[in-house]
């Protein structure tokens, strides 16, 4: 197998964000008095789930549907307020990807706004001329469809212009392998990150291609896999 390109989620896989994403859901539940339960990282992660709108919110006892649009505004607020910095080390492995001539995209949930702030703070973006965000996909019932939806995987092929056995996709839950079989085109191979804000034990249930044994813990884990690639 000889790929020629990389499509990157970004939160949890190049972005450190899953900290701030628990402080945000603590800081939100205090805006509305509902209770928080989760003491520590690890027992958030093991209820966290995408599509993040509606499943976390409801999960919280939000009425998502009703109360969105104020939720957006305080989320949009925290989040130019936060800092939040990349995975240690991820930067060193999306250089020497450009280096070896892959083509890098990002497929994101997240915005282009916030996305793009953060590259550009940590002189990443020139890495990325394509990016794939929350405003670019279709809606359903008023709601971007989300991974496991396919659309931003399709999207990004098509702006690659790559067959999906042409690429590999890097995501760190169990709802971006989903997203990756739902592109009917062609077999797209996932790796499957654990450092993310998935655990390894619902990442190993939804059967990524890569790691075959332990989870990848470390972008230099990540590297030693996309290099094998090559």
């Amino acid at each position: 197998m000889t790929i020629k390109g990389i499509i990157w989620d970004f939160d949890g896989v190049i972005l450190d964000s899953f900290q701030d994403q628990f402080e945000w859901f603590r800081k939100v539940c205090g805006i509305y008095g509902k209770p928080f339960v989760y003491n520590n990282l690890e027992d958030f992660k093991r209820d966290y789930s995408e599509p993040v709108c509606p499943n976390m919110y409801s999960l919280l006892g939000f009425d998502w549907n009703k109360e969105r649009d104020v939720l957006w505004e305080y989320f949009h607020e925290h989040k130019r307020n936060a800092k939040i910095k990349i995975v240690k080390g991820i930067d060193a492995v999306i250089k020497e990807l450009d280096a070896s001539g892959l083509k890098q995209c990002i497929a994101s949930s997240n915005a282009h706004e916030g996305i793009e702030k953060r590259l550009d703070e940590n002189e990443l973006r020139k890495y990325f001329p394509i990016i794939v965000a929350k405003e670019d996909l279709p809606l359903e019932n008023n709601e971007p469809r989300y991974k496991p939806y396919p659309d931003c995987l399709i999207m990004c092929l098509q702006k690659l212009s790559l067959n999906p056995w042409e690429c590999v996709y890097i995501g760190d839950q169990a709802s971006d392998v989903t997203a990756a079989r739902n592109v009917k085109t062609g077999h797209l191979p996932v790796i499957a990150v654990s450092y993310g804000f998935g655990t390894w034990q619902k990442l190993k249930e939804a059967m990524p291609d890569y790691p075959k044994g332990s989870p990848i813990e470390t972008p230099e884990e990540l590297l030693e896999i996309i290099r094998s690639l090559l």
